[in-house]
């Protein structure tokens, strides 16, 4: 039982110590274009060696990736936890669009680097890279696709053009992150969700008085 108690308490303390580096590399990257960040100034930031840094991560690429993957598996989590609102469709857009915009609100440095650093990185680290956007793509291509099937059965969206549907959804949602990161927007994300839906729903077209 002590072995197995001692065991647990290293894993755990080896687990906070990797989110401690990954939090460091994160503020830092936040800060300063990603080449100009070191591994020493990550290692000093957390209060550890280099060495130890490269016990839990390859290089910077490999560390800038373990940031990517996480913020990825949060967004995945969040936007896949509104789908389960009680509500009917539009409820459950609201509550989709809330997550999505909410989460690029919160982590907007994150989408700037993920953007704008990663022509920097080498080869091997801009390949992975890609392979995991495309993952998080389909993911979230494949929350999209339920939410659009469900305003469909419930008679809100039209019949015709599952996929088209989505495709405008992904469009105007990625439109309005793109904007708000670059600096091409002042208003909050999350107060820009009601806008997004009703642009959605109804689209440009002039609405009757």
């Amino acid at each position: 039982m002590e072995t197995r108690f001692r065991v647990s308490r290293k894993a755990l303390e080896k687990e906070a110590r990797k989110q401690d580096i990954l939090d460091a590399a994160a503020r830092l990257f936040s800060q300063r274009d990603f080449h100009e960040v070191t591994v020493d100034q990550i290692a000093a930031e957390v209060g550890l060696s280099k060495g130890t840094v490269y016990l839990y991560f390859r290089n910077k690429d490999d560390l800038f990736h373990a940031i990517v993957v996480q913020k990825g598996q949060s967004l995945l989590r969040k936007t896949r936890e509104s789908l389960q609102c009680a509500g009917d469709f539009v409820d459950c857009l609201r509550e989709f669009v809330r997550a999505h915009c909410g989460f690029f609100e919160e982590n907007v440095t994150y989408f700037r680097i993920t953007h704008s650093e990663k022509t920097r990185m080498t080869a091997e680290g801009k390949h992975r890279l890609h392979d995991y956007a495309d993952q998080l793509f389909h993911a979230h291509l494949a929350m999209l696709m339920e939410l659009v099937e469900r305003g469909r059965s419930e008679g809100v969206l039209r019949e015709e053009g599952s996929l088209a549907l989505v495709k405008a959804l992904r469009g105007i949602l990625t439109a309005y992150v793109f904007h708000y990161a670059f600096g091409q927007s002042e208003t909050p994300l999350s107060e820009q969700a009601e806008e997004i839906v009703d642009l959605f729903l109804n689209g440009a077209k002039r609405q009757a008085p």
